[in-house]
C-alpha cells in the first residue's frame, strides 16, 4: 500500500512539475511578445516610413538583448551610417533601420559598422 502512495505521490509531483514549467515558459514567452509589441510601436513612432518588417525585425533586436527600443540611439546610430556610406551602399535601404538598431545596441557603434563591413567586403571578395 505505501509504495503504491508512494508511486502515486511522484506522478503527482511529475505533473505538477511539468505543468510549472510549462507555465513558467508561457509567461516567459508572453512576456517577451508583450517586449516585441511595445518596442514594435516605440519603432513605429519614430520610423513611420519605413518598411513593417524592417521595424519588427528592428524590434526583434531589442527583445533578444532585453531592452526597450531606443529611438534617440537609433538615429543617431543613423547618422553615422549615412555619414560613412553613401546611399547605395549595400547597408542602407532597406537594411539601414536594422543595421542602425544593431549599432545602437552595440557598445561602440562606429566600431560596429567598420567590423560588419570589413566582413561584408571580405565575404563579397571570394
Amino acid at each position: 500500500m505505501l509504495s503504491s502512495l508512494t508511486a502515486m505521490y511522484h506522478v503527482v509531483y511529475d505533473i505538477l512539475d511539468n505543468y510549472r514549467r510549462r507555465n513558467t515558459m508561457q509567461t516567459e514567452v508572453m512576456e517577451k511578445c508583450d517586449m516585441l509589441v511595445e518596442n514594435r510601436n516605440i519603432i513605429y513612432k519614430g520610423f513611420m516610413l519605413e518598411d513593417s518588417l524592417m521595424q519588427v525585425l528592428a524590434a526583434m533586436s531589442f527583445v533578444d538583448r532585453g531592452e526597450t527600443a531606443d529611438v534617440k540611439a537609433i538615429k543617431r546610430c543613423r547618422k553615422i551610417l549615412r555619414k560613412k556610406h553613401s546611399a547605395f551602399s549595400y547597408l542602407r535601404g532597406n537594411n539601414e533601420l536594422f543595421i542602425s538598431s544593431k549599432m545602437a545596441l552595440s557598445d561602440d557603434p562606429e566600431k560596429y559598422l567598420d567590423d560588419i563591413t570589413e566582413t561584408y567586403e571580405e565575404a563579397s571578395s571570394w
